[in-house]
């Protein structure tokens, strides 16, 4: 592990879709815009430490809503930000960026406080700086910051590393301090007027910075690879293929499943298995084969219709050592084996329970099948901590907990139906609660709260508001057991005291939720059964509707 110094830009991206770039003067339509955490300085800082880095981030923001929910995001990577400034003039970075069908795309960066930053901030950074092994760089900060920053780290002998962009003509006196120089072939070709397609004009497009004093040339060629240049050696590198993650709507039962036979793959005392639902509660390790008394190799478990005799089972193997289980079944049914459930918090075994099916969106079953008290009742268990996921990120983030906390059973109460894939790390939903979606003022004027699939109502939700000239701010909260485990500074920053207006949405019992929307909030909740129908139709009868949170939203707010 390297300690890693990130000097660089901290951007909120605005990313718009369009099927074809607008030409000079055209005005054209699109329906597809989303912000992102963004800025080179702070991808560099999330890409060193989840290389498994020690990393340390040294930037500026502008005292505003944007600026708060990037760092707060750092911070949940566990980057160390407390040499990220703010500025009381400039605002937080943004980047307008406009992507094509094609997947090409132009960029405007409009710097704010990221060009704020000097040497004498840089210079009360020098601990850092030297301390590290890395100092990285590019141009979306001052120059002068720059210069300052790798004089420091090269009197010290840390490896410099500057990543040209966006490309401007660089001064000799950064060039000797640089150690490594990292452009793409756009930014070659600006730097040095060599347009660089192959491993010769690489070499001719190096000369100038090696002689100035750098050391190693890398210039990036997308699908080609890259062009590893120095006074020894010149090679192509090729583009390591990576496969892209498919982020369409999924029902978290399905995301569950993906990740089960993911883990099957590298963890082979895995072991588990359903009430007779595998198909419906997706549990199956396909790579496995089934336990039985012909065959004991196998991992896959088919206990049958008797969830308390299976949750029994699986505690007794917990207890016994050596094994990860898991057991399965309808959330509903959750009631038939919550003693062996109870054992399990009793006795700290780390059974995950994986229940799906887990509200009115199950649908045309109908209340027999529909899950009411069965949340509350699980929150409610002392040692249990219960996650109910708002996207596949959250339910990877979930299982993550679920094998590693050694400690407490874990209860995944998963959708039937598809939900959307938010923006963000998953590791953010291992706090309990955090912010999915931010106003722009510091302060907003509600917060709405949900977990599982009314997330997706709130954030629409939040979108109407806006238009309506108020600012929302929206807060995933999966686990209340571990939003409740976090400290109270933490916990002010995602729910501030000041902010009385609160809205919390859950298609179950209100039960519990009244300790974070407070005396002047309110619940949108199922406290009586459900019905018999399409569950489109079902969250609409019973009021779980982004109209309706925008109504009830107004109202709080006015009065």
């Amino acid at each position: 592990m390297s300690k890693v110094c990130i000097i660089g830009s901290i951007n909120m991206d605005m990313i718009v879709s369009v099927d074809e770039m607008p030409q000079v003067g055209e005005t054209i339509i699109s329906e597809n815009f989303k912000l992102a955490h963004g800025g080179k300085g702070a991808n560099q800082a999330v890409a060193a430490k989840r290389m498994g880095n020690e990393v340390h981030m040294i930037s500026k923001i502008g005292k505003d809503a944007y600026g708060y929910e990037i760092l707060e995001s750092l911070k949940n990577e566990n980057i160390d930000v407390s040499k990220v400034f703010q500025d009381k003039c400039k605002p937080t970075g943004t980047a307008i960026i406009t992507v094509n069908k094609d997947g090409n795309n132009s960029i405007v960066v409009i710097p704010g406080a990221n060009m704020a930053i000097d040497k004498y901030e840089i210079e009360s950074c020098k601990d850092i700086i030297i301390n590290s092994d890395i100092v990285v760089a590019q141009f979306e900060t001052t120059l002068d910051a720059t210069i300052e920053a790798f004089k420091i780290a090269k009197e010290n002998d840390v490896i410099t590393i500057l990543n040209p962009a966006p490309a401007n003509k660089i001064p000799d006196e950064l060039l000797k301090y640089t150690d490594i120089i990292i452009p793409n072939e756009t930014e070659a070709a600006t730097l040095t007027g060599i347009e660089v397609t192959n491993l010769e004009e690489a070499e001719k497009a190096a000369k100038s910075f090696l002689s100035k004093g750098v050391k190693y040339s890398i210039i990036t060629l997308g699908e080609k690879g890259a062009a590893l240049v120095s006074n020894e050696k010149s090679v192509i590198v090729p583009a390591y293929k990576v496969k892209a993650v498919d982020e369409k709507p999924m029902a978290t039962r399905q995301s569950s499943g993906n990740v089960i036979n993911k883990l099957s793959k590298i963890i082979p005392n895995l072991i588990g298995g359903s009430a007779d639902l595998a198909p419906s509660n997706k549990t199956h390790m396909n790579c496995r084969g089934d336990f039985s008394a012909e065959d004991r190799s196998g991992s896959n478990m088919h206990f049958g219709v008797r969830e308390h005799a299976m949750a029994a089972i699986v505690n007794g193997m917990s207890a016994h050592g050596g094994l990860i289980t898991y057991c399965a079944t309808f959330f509903v049914f959750s009631d038939y084996m919550k003693g062996a459930m109870r054992l399990s918090s009793l006795m700290n075994l780390p059974v995950s329970y994986v229940l799906t099916h887990d509200s009115i969106g199950v649908g045309e079953d109908g209340p027999t099948h529909q899950p009411i008290e069965q949340l509350a009742a699980l929150r409610s268990m002392p040692n249990m901590t219960v996650f109910r996921p708002a996207d596949s990120k959250e339910t990877v983030a979930a299982w993550y907990y679920a094998v590693t906390n050694g400690q407490t059973p874990t209860s995944l109460v998963l959708t039937r139906q598809n939900l959307p894939v938010y923006d963000g790390c998953p590791k953010r939903a291992l706090k309990g609660g955090y912010i999915i979606k931010d106003s722009k003022k510091e302060t907003p004027d509600v917060i709405l709260i949900a977990s599982g699939s009314e997330v997706e109502l709130i954030y629409k939700a939040a979108d109407e508001l806006l238009e309506k000239g108020i600012e929302a701010r929206v807060v995933s909260m999966p686990s209340f057991e571990l939003f409740d485990a976090q400290d109270k500074e933490y916990k002010e920053t995602v729910l501030p005291n000041k902010v009385r207006a609160r809205i919390a949405v859950e298609a179950l019992s209100s039960f519990g939720w009244h300790k974070y929307v407070g005396l002047d909030g309110e619940v949108i909740s199922l406290d009586t059964f459900g019905a018999s129908g399409n569950s489109e139709k079902l969250f609409k009868k019973f009021g779980f509707t982004s109209k309706n949170i925008v109504e009830k939203a107004m109202e709080i707010v006015n009065n």
